[in-house]
């Protein structure tokens, strides 16, 4: 297959799996998937407590919220996975 045609096709069944997943879940969903706003670890400035947790399947996973006032104002996540599932 010429990489003209490769690419096409690429593209092409890209956009069949978005298309199916959007039927599936919703425009919204899927857009978070593809870019997730609570992913990361914020600037230090914007921490105001951290958790650090490991998982069942042994995989690392931290949590992090800015507080104000009692009031969760932010809350990030960051999970590093390193295992997969059988």
């Amino acid at each position: 297959m010429p990489p003209d045609d490769l690419d096409r096709w690429v593209e092409q069944i890209q956009k069949e799996i978005i298309e199916e997943e959007i039927r599936r879940y919703n425009k919204y969903i899927v857009e978070l998937f593809q870019n997730p706003k609570n992913w990361g670890k914020p600037p230090d400035d914007e921490i105001s407590v951290w958790h650090a947790y490991e998982g069942n399947c042994g995989d690392p996973m931290q949590f992090f919220l800015k507080i104000k006032e009692g009031i969760i104002e932010k809350a990030n996540e960051l999970i590093e996975q390193r295992h997969t599932i059988k």
